[in-house]
């Protein structure tokens, strides 16, 4: 039996497998609120938002959805009075140590930079 031991490439390599995001994710400030209305509902459930990608977003709930569900996220713009209610649809929901659900959700459209800023 031979042993492999992973050189800097592999592990470089592995590394860039692991991380399969299509682009940036950044932590928004604690305590950044959310909304998210499933399917075609008017009523939105408060979610507290995680992190932000021009592509996605991370949601802290109360209760997980399923995966490919469409739902639509709504955001308040930071620096404007802007309200941004984005298409998307649930790609992980994974619970997390004190109840509550890590929930990923990926844009049907992606973001503009100028939008992201805003939002952060």
């Amino acid at each position: 039996m031979s042993t492999v031991i992973p050189t800097s490439e592999t592990k470089s390599r592995t590394k860039v497998l692991r991380n399969r995001r299509a682009s940036v994710r950044y932590q928004c400030a604690p305590a950044t609120p959310g909304k998210v209305c499933v399917g075609d509902c008017t009523e939105y459930q408060r979610v507290w938002v995680i992190d932000l990608a021009l592509g996605g977003v991370g949601l802290l709930m109360a209760r997980p959805l399923e995966c490919d569900t469409a739902v639509t996220v709504r955001l308040h713009g930071l620096a404007s009075q802007n309200v941004y209610d984005i298409p998307a649809h649930v790609v992980h929901a994974n619970q997390q140590s004190d109840g509550e659900w890590l929930v990923g959700c990926q844009f049907m459209i992606k973001l503009s930079r100028e939008q992201l800023d805003d939002l952060l």
